[in-house]
């Protein structure tokens, strides 16, 4: 019975490790931390045994985002769900800072109603993180290089249902239109109404082709 609870474990901190997750088991009165293989490799303490301090975790979180990390956990501890939802940036073993997202719920609390024992999860977000941080840059790139253009650049999309999404446009589109680019950004139907009716026909026509 005790190989194949061993087994199961396994399997489940395989599946963990495969999607950059661990389960983390937290006895908040001695401060103790169970955490799975996932986050102990994480944290360069692996082959240590499964429980480990809970200083040890705040000691490697970015110490810039440390005090806020603290203070929004203890809020969310004293909450009357007691769920978690906490995200940081964690120095990895190899130097490297990875954004954590940990999330969980108190499952224990002492006669006084104080968090005396915490379940949950992590997920290692960074390749989300640094996604976003990249289509950011490049929409800053896009925009200096708009701003600076004598012409109107544009991103449409026809669906197949007709509705338009205007991902972008630059600011040229208020001199040439009159409407400010917030304005047509916000219904990009407005950007057609500017066209002249006579050649409106041509411009649909070339919307579909690009499709």
């Amino acid at each position: 019975r005790r190989c194949e609870q061993d087994l199961l474990r396994d399997w489940v901190e395989l599946a963990l490790e495969s999607a950059s997750a661990g389960l983390w088991d937290w006895d908040v009165p001695s401060g103790r931390v169970r955490a799975s293989r996932g986050l102990r490799t994480l944290l360069g303490v692996a082959d240590e045994p499964q429980s480990l301090g809970f200083d040890r975790i705040i000691d490697a979180i970015d110490p810039r985002e440390r005090p806020e990390f603290l203070a929004r956990l203890n809020e969310q501890l004293l909450s009357p769900d007691g769920r978690i939802d906490v995200i940081c940036r964690l120095a990895a073993v190899d130097g490297t800072l990875r954004w954590i997202r940990s999330t969980g719920r108190v499952v224990a609390r002492d006669i006084d109603d104080r968090p005396i024992r915490v379940i949950g999860q992590h997920l290692d977000e960074t390749r989300r993180h640094e996604l976003e941080e990249h289509k950011r840059l490049a929409a800053e790139r896009l925009h200096r290089i708009s701003a600076s253009a004598p012409v109107m650049l544009f991103q449409l999309t026809v669906h197949d249902d007709g509705t338009v999404a205007l991902p972008f446009v630059s600011e040229a589109v208020a001199v040439m239109t009159g409407v400010s680019a917030e304005a047509i950004l916000a219904e990009p139907r407005t950007l057609l109404e500017r066209v002249h009716p006579d050649d409106l026909a041509g411009v649909r026509e070339s919307m579909q082709r690009s499709q």
